[in-house]
């Protein structure tokens, strides 16, 4: 079928294809398998968007709905429930939500805080990324054997202000280390003992708690009460 003013533009209706053709380029096709091409005449999908004629070619698909508090999204299920899995954009409130078993799990607020398992931030200061559950709650970070999990606190984008702040498990000698000022002040290694500056405290003959190291420099520890409390340090052989 062509335009009568215009011979660059037609529908074709080929053997089990149908395909549709604007300024004599094809534009769309719908094969004999019923997937349907846009920008391309051997779709893979049930519908493939295709634009790469250029390497900064960029493909958007653009879901528009109304400006109050409608949502604009994209539905994923099966027969017996098509809104198993979503994604939902909610322009009233400009937040981004994805959905598993019709339930949102996890959202974009639109000043970019992350909210998982919840759509309320926790406390300022402490609602950049929000996690809630209803019952035992964690965070879980896998390492290499001989590898680190680590939590940097940084206040730059270069050299050490990218992590002034660490807290650090190695799995190469089973240690959790705290750092502050790109410095290590406190280390737990893996028998127990505890080193307070001081990185080696199981070396120590008495090492449960190892204050200093050998660097020049006065060490001490301060037990502080006010002025009708005591300061106590209890020896015990007891529960």
């Amino acid at each position: 079928i062509r335009h009568i003013g215009d011979t660059d533009t037609r529908l074709r209706f080929e053997t089990d294809t149908i395909s549709a053709r604007t300024a004599g380029s094809e534009r769309l096709r719908i094969t004999s398998d019923g997937k349907m091409g846009l920008g391309t005449n051997s779709p893979s999908q049930l519908l493939q968007i295709k634009k790469d004629a250029n390497a900064t070619d960029s493909a958007y698909i653009s879901v528009i709905s109304g400006a109050g508090s409608a949502n604009a999204g994209i539905l994923l299920g099966d027969a017996a429930r098509n809104d198993d899995g979503f994604v939902l954009y909610h322009n009233g409130s400009q937040y981004l939500a994805f959905g598993t078993q019709y339930t949102e799990r996890l959202r974009i607020a639109a000043d970019g805080k992350l909210l998982l398992g919840t759509s309320t931030p926790g406390a300022a200061q402490c609602d950049t990324f929000t996690l809630e559950t209803s019952g035992h709650t964690g965070v879980t970070l896998f390492s290499g054997t001989s590898n680190r999990g680590t939590i940097a606190f940084g206040d730059g984008r270069s050299g050490n202000a990218q992590y002034r702040g660490v807290i650090m498990y190695d799995h190469s000698d089973d240690s959790m280390r705290l750092v502050t000022s790109d410095a290590e002040r406190l280390r737990i290694t893996s028998g127990g003992p505890i080193g307070i500056g001081n990185t080696n405290p199981q070396v120590q003959y008495f090492n449960n708690l190892v204050v200093g190291n050998n660097v020049s420099g006065d060490k001490g520890i301060t037990i502080r009460t006010n002025s009708d409390s005591s300061g106590i340090l209890a020896f015990s052989d007891t529960d």
